[in-house]
């Protein structure tokens, strides 16, 4: 069951560091609204055994080589890191939305290159490790 909570960061974090590890917590962007590019990287960790983690992060980073804040949101059976890039000149897209075009060269460049690919949560069909349902409406 999903609940959702609206505050400020300060009082979230006070509310958090009081809580049992374990909790998963997802944010909200809004339509419409400037947003910093961002990456929704995650894979089943059943269907992809032989996945070395940090060499999978580092050839995703190669990849995208800016500034980036990693937020870690993994579980024992899904590897998941939500990427927040902070581009130079402190630069936003103008939406979550206006991402996409973004989003599908980089996914295009990762098939054609064969990186950062791991295998679907049933393991029939290779997928980038950036989720890309993230950025629709």
């Amino acid at each position: 069951m999903r609940r959702f909570l609206v505050t400020t960061v300060r009082r979230f974090w006070h509310w958090y560091r009081d809580h049992q590890p374990g909790l998963s917590f997802y944010e909200l962007i809004p339509q419409d609204r400037p947003a910093r590019l961002y990456f929704d990287l995650e894979f089943y960790r059943a269907s992809n055994p032989g996945v070395i983690e940090e060499v999978l992060i580092n050839d995703f980073n190669a990849c995208v080589s800016e500034d980036m804040l990693v937020l870690e949101a993994s579980t024992e059976t899904k590897f998941s890191e939500h990427v927040i890039v902070h581009l130079h000149g402190g630069y936003l897209f103008p939406s979550n939305i206006a991402m996409k075009p973004f989003i599908a060269e980089l996914e295009k460049k990762m098939f054609s290159s064969g990186r950062c690919l791991v295998w679907n949560a049933d393991a029939t069909k290779l997928v980038t490790l950036c989720d890309t349902a993230v950025y629709s409406l």
